[in-house]
């Protein structure tokens, strides 16, 4: 088993090729980029890697037109949905966007100088927009039928359009009119071209012939018949190299030009001669035409840039680049290569790493197979911005692009195989289809050496031999046969002499050939030592094979579906990588998996489809560095193991950490709260982080204010996002809300509200703040009422002092002026003697004594022998006793008081009369104290201070109340037994008699 050391950690996309376009409008940008259509979205590319460098998501409905501004800094784009956009390319975000009425923009097109933009319609106007205010400035309506091409003639400020009717239309911009109708074409004109001098146009349609006309006189120069229905054409400059040798031919006002449609095949011609500068291809007609429409090989669009660099599209989703600057071709011969990008793969059914470089181990070549009849062979090379930095080549990015397209096969291509030296080399490649057919491939030379139909159904699996390097190969298919077929000849052909004189291929021998299965065959695999041949079908089971025989070894049952894959171990061992210690795997969900054999756990998971992935692949069964995957959807990549890089970055971590991790606890110990703030979030430790807000809000509100915005400020989006997740987090737990909320005000007082828009998942996160925040409002309110309650508890038990009467200011200058004014206290005085805390209170903030209240008036108010509590009350009592005798205040207060005290008085005695008929007879000495009157031989009291002058300074405090002579001196508990609620009911003095309403053992206490 392979150790730990060399094990699989980790790998990443090195170089991925995406579906970026979907057919229809497609425009070349400034800065080698092209602006596709991909369904209702638009794909900027680079032209070399066919890499996706931005998106623009479009309207949501399907795109119909694109155009460029001049200077590459505007992309304008039509919509299905009848509007109209304008893009920023640095930004990546629309400019304006407006309606346009009716019917869908089928073309654009933009001025030389940027300020127009023409649009042609499916209703058959043509109208110009203002490009900086976008508004409507003229509006046409020529055709019958669609608008095809609008192009401007910028030296006189003209518009040109075509439509599907076959006429062209010109229109004065300045006078606002239409010119002239130039007809000549008897079906649909779908290019329009300026000559170098912009007083010349080529048209071409599909009617097969391409016109020059001469824009001043509106006259017809030529008429060149192509043979085949166009739908794109260019004007080429004559200072291209590659009309070097006809350039002093060319007639006055004649040029040559390309042109591209149904056959599929690039042409040149001149308009002089009306000739073509490249021959076509030997197969003409309409049956040639109908084979390139029916394989998706009819060009589509051509453009052209004015660096010299030529785009054609194909029906398939080939762009292919020409460099016409580069190539200086003799007359008669043909264009030079192009550099190929493939927009859309559709659906990847299998692939083949190839040819891996000895030194780096890196694929040079990759065969893939799709949903069509072709095979592609994609070159891999080094990234050029990669190959100029410092990083090692075999980190550098990698670039994919299309070398070559391989046609043999009739239908939909499903399997291949690479026969492979021990080195993982081999240019021999064999692929099978639903065409029934074998085809074997030279990819250097990019031809089929040779082909065999010996199945009768669909070839589903290819294998070739390992140790003997490809001396036979292997195939099943859907007709449930095994064949062998010798293939040792070819692979010593291959690239040989006597092969590149071979013009027609081969047929293949099969060797051998069983029926196997009771369903299809879905794959087949050879044992490492070609010993033995395992083969996988749809009816369950896998059976193993002696090679090359086919005679049954073994079968294998216990899958409840149909098996897709098998594979032998290499060097006798249960493993894809890692010389036997792991396995890779892929699924429908688009995902790729690594696996341990040994603790059989997933170790790593890549994810870069959002299709089924149906094929994996490595170079070797002895390298495993670099891997690639294609799915369902058009995708397909190329991993990289990036173990290495994963480790060193993981221990450089590790130490980072065990400094911050030490840095935080020595600004902990120090009282460094920034510091240790800052540290705390740096190391994704939100338990620490709340414990230095906490300690900081203990230490004051500012402080922590402060500290909390200092490390809010320089938070980015992905910063704010962690942010947010700590507090809501904490936001749930009563405790921690006050830390949440704080961090909450920081974060909305640094960043505006377009930046906390930004954070991925923020309404969520926005959600569970809100719920929890609403639960901690509601508690505090209910904390708040009930604190009225005790409030008014201790307020009535006389148990709290007005924080004005405790000290300040106002306290002892009022004091000061007592002493200055107040007479000196008698020794005999009638008054009783007050507490040293009452006597220390000023009388400005006393209570005064109600001088001409009897103890009838309290008993018939309800508060005889009860303290006065409301402090409000108290404040009137002062305020009516330090009122002057006689005047208006004082007077009407006293006179509500007593009218208060009289209704209140009846209704004591009401009470008392239905006691004495309840209780029976009572005592003289009872009633008079009922009466207010003072007993037999007893004097009459004098004046008593109200109880609320007397300072109680304690919740539990006795309280001891002056009572007239011949009374109890009654102890009053400052906590009550028993209900609580009668221990709050104000008892008369007067009415208190031993045995009543106290215990024996409280009049004890309360006569001690």
């Amino acid at each position: 088993m392979a150790s730990d050391a060399g094990l699989r950690e980790a790998y990443e996309p090195t170089a991925k090729l995406e579906q970026f376009y979907s057919g229809g409008a497609l425009t070349l940008l400034a800065g080698g980029l092209i602006a596709c259509a991909c369904e209702e979205t638009i794909k900027v590319v680079d032209r070399r890697s066919g890499a996706v460098k931005f998106t623009l998501p479009g309207d949501g409905s399907a795109i119909t037109a694109l155009a460029c501004s001049p200077k590459g800094d505007r992309i304008y784009t039509a919509s299905r949905g009848l509007q109209l956009t304008c893009w920023s390319t640095s930004t990546c975000k629309a400019v304006r966007t407006w309606k346009t009425p009716k019917a869908p923009v089928v073309h654009l097109t933009v001025d030389a100088s940027g300020g127009l933009l023409g649009a042609g319609s499916a209703d058959g106007n043509v109208r110009v927009y203002d490009t900086d205010g976008f508004f409507c400035t003229h509006s046409f309506h020529a055709h019958s039928g669609v608008v095809l091409q609008v192009v401007f003639q910028s030296q006189q400020l003209w518009l040109i359009s075509a439509g599907d009717d076959g006429s062209i239309v010109l229109y004065d911009l300045v006078a606002k009119k239409r010119l002239a109708a130039l007809k000549g074409h008897f079906s649909a004109v779908t290019a329009l071209a300026l000559t170098p001098n912009g007083w010349g146009l080529l048209s071409a349609g599909r009617d097969k012939t391409a016109m020059l006309w001469d824009l001043r006189s509106h006259a017809r120069l030529a008429t060149i018949p192509l043979y085949e229905a166009v739908e794109g054409a260019v004007v080429l400059p004559p200072s291209l190299p590659v009309l070097a040798p006809l350039a002093p031919s060319l007639g006055k006002d004649h040029v040559a030009f390309a042109v591209g449609g149904e056959r599929g095949r690039l042409s040149l011609w001149r308009t002089d001669t009306s000739q073509c500068i490249l021959p076509q291809p030997s197969a003409a007609g309409s049956t040639a035409a109908a084979a390139a429409a029916q394989a998706g090989e009819e060009i589509t669009h051509v453009q052209l840039e004015g660096a010299g660099e030529l785009l054609v599209c194909s029906g398939d989703g080939r762009l292919s680049l020409y460099d016409l600057q580069a190539a200086t071709p003799q007359p008669a011969s043909s264009l030079p290569s192009p550099h190929t990008l493939v927009s859309n793969l559709d659906e990847v059914t299998d692939l083949r790493l190839m040819a891996p470089d000895p030194a780096t181990r890196i694929p040079s070549r990759l065969a893939v197979a799709t949903n069509s009849p072709h095979v592609y062979l994609f070159d891999i090379s080094h990234n050029a911005d990669s190959a100029q930095s410092q990083q090692p080549q075999g980190d550098a990015a990698l670039e994919v692009s299309c070398a070559a397209v391989l046609r043999g096969h009739d239908d939909i291509i499903l399997a291949l195989d690479v026969a492979r030296g021990a080195d993982g080399t081999g240019d021999l490649l064999a692929s099978g289809g639903k065409d029934a057919k074998v085809c074997l491939w030279d990819t250097r030379r990019q031809v089929c050496v040779a082909a065999s139909v010996g199945h009768a159904g669909s070839v589903t699996a290819l294998a070739f031999s390992r140790r003997s390097a490809g001396k036979w190969l292997v195939s099943g298919g859907a007709d449930k046969l095994l064949k062998v077929w010798d293939t040792s000849a070819l692979v010593q052909a291959v690239g040989s002499d006597e092969a590149r004189d071979a013009g027609k291929p081969g047929k293949l021998q099969a060797i051998t050939a069983v029926a196997t299965h009771d369903k299809e065959i879905n794959a087949v695999t050879v044992s490492p030592n070609d010993a033995l041949l395992c083969s996988a079908s749809q009816d369950r089971t896998a059976k193993v094979w002696k090679l090359p025989e086919l005679v049954l070894q073994l079968t294998l049952r216990g899958h409840k579906r149909g098996v897709w894959a098998a594979q032998f171990a290499p060097r006798d061992r249960v493993a894809f990588l890692s010389g036997g210690a792991q396995l890779m795997s892929t699924g429908a969900d688009g995902l790729l998996k690594l696996w341990s054999v040994q603790s059989s756990e997933c170790t790593a998971t890549l994810d870069s489809h959002e299709g089924k992935v149906w094929a994996l692949d490595t170079p070797t069964t002895s390298s495993d560095a670099f891997l690639a995957s294609g799915a369902a959807d058009g995708s397909l990549v190329i991993w990289r193991d990036c173990t290495a890089e994963k480790r060193e970055e993981r221990a450089q971590e590790a130490v980072a950490g065990a400094q911050s991790r030490q840095a935080l606890a020595n600004a902990l110990q120090a009282e460094d709260f920034e510091e240790a703030a800052r540290l705390a979030f740096q190391l994704n430790q939100p338990a620490r982080l709340l414990s230095v807000i906490t300690a900081a809000m203990d230490r004051g509100r500012d402080r922590c204010e402060t500290l909390l915005r200092g490390l809010a400020g320089a938070w980015d989006v992905n910063q704010l996002a962690t942010a947010l997740a700590a507090a809501a987090k904490w936001n749930t737990n009563g405790r921690h809300c006050h830390a949440a909320h704080a961090l909450l005000r920081a974060i909305f007082l640094e960043h505006p509200l377009d930046d906390v828009e930004k954070v991925r998942g923020i309404g969520d996160t926005a959600t569970a703040l809100a719920a929890y925040t609403q639960r901690h409002l509601a508690r505090m309110d209910r904390l708040l009422r009930a604190s009225y309650l005790l409030d008014y508890t201790l307020e009535r038990l006389h148990v709290l002092t007005p924080l004005d009467t405790l000290g300040g200011p106002p306290l002892q200058q009022a004091a000061e002026k007592d002493a200055a004014v107040a007479p000196a206290t008698p020794e005999h005085s009638s008054e009783p003697p007050q507490s040293p805390m009452v006597a220390a209170v000023p009388s400005a903030l006393r209570p005064a004594p109600a001088a001409h209240t009897d103890e009838a008036q309290l008993q018939g108010a309800g508060l005889a022998g009860t303290p006065h509590t409301n402090q409000e009350a108290s404040a009137q009592q002062a305020d009516a006793h330090e009122a002057p005798l006689g005047s208006g205040a004082g007077a009407e207060e006293a006179s509500m008081q007593s009218k208060l005290g009289a209704k209140q008085g009846s209704t004591a005695k009401k009470r008392r009369s239905e006691g004495r008929s309840s209780t029976g007879k009572r005592s003289k000495k009872q009633a008079a104290l009922d009466d207010g009157s003072a007993p037999v031989g007893q004097a009459e009291p004098g004046p008593t201070p109200p109880p609320s002058a007397v300072h109680r300074p304690a919740a539990h405090a006795a309280t001891s109340v002056e009572t007239p002579k011949g009374s109890q001196q009654v102890r009053k508990p400052g906590k009550a037994k028993g209900n609580t609620r009668s221990s709050h009911k104000p008892i008369a003095l007067s009415s208190v008699k031993k045995g009543k309403g106290f215990s024996d053992k409280q009049n004890r206490r309360t006569s001690l």
